[in-house]
């Protein structure tokens, strides 16, 4: 079984032969490991989870799209379109009605 220092190198594994990687952690390629040998890294290193990242709330991301300088334009040209807006009504032509 590898031990913690073998398995934290400073070289990237993702940039390893398939086969360098298999020879590295002591398991085989093609079948992989025993379930005795699956057992005891489970046992030595524990379960192969991420940690869950806290979730952003609803508020928190529409602030932060707030942040972009490109929203903050759109937002206050929206706010001057709607403040310059006619109130008038559609010409004649356009509406169906007499």
């Amino acid at each position: 079984m590898p031990t913690k220092n073998e398995l934290q190198m400073s070289e990237a594994w993702h940039t390893l032969d398939a086969e360098v990687v298999a020879r590295r952690l002591r398991s085989d390629g093609t079948s992989g490991l025993t379930s005795d040998e699956a057992a005891q890294r489970l046992t030595h290193f524990g379960a192969n989870r991420l940690e869950q990242a806290p979730g952003r709330t609803p508020l928190a991301i529409l602030l932060n799209q707030l942040k972009s300088l490109l929203v903050l334009l759109l937002v206050v040209a929206a706010g001057i379109a709607f403040a310059t807006a006619s109130r008038s009504r559609a010409p004649r032509s356009w509406s169906s009605s007499p």
